[in-house]
């Protein structure tokens, strides 16, 4: 009786801090972000008091992570990493992640976080939405059905809007 008492005390044990866990993981709140594909796009990620001098990083929160990841231990600089940059401001204890053409595929989940090596890292997702550019006919102008833009020597004919 008492192998199986203890048994059952390790299982809720366990169960608990699985629990827990799982709590602990889902009670992040995701910022939302959006843009337009081909623009550029700036957002924040904050940090506590007294991390200014942890290593900063950013990345996509999926299997192919490693593909969209930008990280830097320097401070009050730009950091670049193809389309990615971080700048860390340690006075206002933010990091501001800039991506400089969006497209839709970087549309998804992502995390920025503060490396900590003896203790879980201090996460904030991100959800990015990155919208479509597309042409829409007018047809109030012209024969055509496009707007047409005049340029320089030559003629554009697009309507930009967003969906």
């Amino acid at each position: 009786m008492i192998g199986t008492a203890s048994i059952s005390w390790r299982a809720f044990l366990a169960i608990f801090v699985i629990s827990l866990q799982i709590h602990v993981m889902t009670g992040i709140k995701p910022t939302f972000v959006s843009g337009m594909e081909g623009t550029m796009l700036d957002f924040k990620c904050e940090y506590s008091i007294g991390q200014e001098n942890r290593m900063k990083y950013f990345h996509r929160d999926d299997a192919e992570s490693d593909n969209y990841k930008t990280m830097t231990k320097e401070h009050n600089t730009w950091v670049r990493w193809e389309r990615f940059s971080v700048y860390d401001n340690t006075t206002g204890a933010f990091f501001i992640v800039r991506v400089d053409k969006l497209y839709l595929n970087d549309s998804g989940r992502y995390r920025c976080g503060v490396s900590f090596q003896d203790q879980p890292d201090h996460i904030s997702l991100i959800h990015l939405d990155v919208s479509k550019v597309i042409e829409v006919p007018d047809s109030t102008n012209n024969h055509t059905g496009y707007e047409t833009k005049e340029i320089g020597p030559t003629q554009e004919k697009t309507d930009i809007i967003r969906l």
